[in-house]
């Protein structure tokens, strides 16, 4: 009875952990699932990029009517109007107009420049680049390449891997900006 009790806890003890073939299996699920999810995590990283960026130059277009409205000084004295202009698919500058001709040229003040990422280009714009968008003072009225507009103006940012774009659009009679 005693060697019958052996045999049986002898088998049970090899019955106690998994074949390499199941681990296998299992890691192949784990792995396949982590690479799926790893995958969505980078497109999502992607799509958050685009908007980040669209939403930033929309900040920027909205910093400049808020200064165009406050009558803000620069240098000593009150500028025409304040603006963003897009010299290229990857760049664009806040400035100020100081020589009043509602438009951006390299005599006015440069306030800030910006570059959007590699990934990130202007795609097209009201018009076409290079382009200045900017803010007449004292009532923020809209001017498009100098000349007034109150037209809906509009600027695609594009993200060139994941081919998707997002709009930023301007009012030029109302003043909104908004991102879609």
């Amino acid at each position: 009875m005693a060697v019958q009790n052996l045999k049986s806890f002898k088998f049970k003890i090899y019955n106690l952990g998994f074949t390499l073939i199941e681990l296998i299996v299992v890691m192949a699920i784990v792995s396949s699932i982590a690479a799926l999810v790893l995958a969505h995590y980078r497109s999502g990283e992607q799509v958050s990029d685009l908007q980040t960026y669209s939403q930033k130059i929309a900040n920027v277009l909205k910093q400049a009517q808020s200064l165009a409205l406050s009558g803000e000084e620069i240098a000593g004295g009150r500028p025409n109007g304040y603006g963003v202009y897009f010299p290229d698919a990857s760049t664009y500058i806040l400035f100020a107009d100081t020589n009043g001709n509602n438009n951006w040229n390299s005599t006015d003040s440069t306030i800030q420049s910006f570059t959007l990422p590699e990934r990130l280009i202007i795609d097209t714009i009201s018009g076409s680049l290079p382009a200045s968008f900017l803010f007449r003072a004292p009532f923020a009225e809209f001017y498009l390449n100098g000349s007034r507009d109150t037209s809906n103006n509009t600027i695609v940012i594009k993200h060139t891997q994941l081919n998707r774009t997002l709009t930023i659009y301007l009012n030029g009679t109302s003043g909104q900006i908004d991102v879609r």
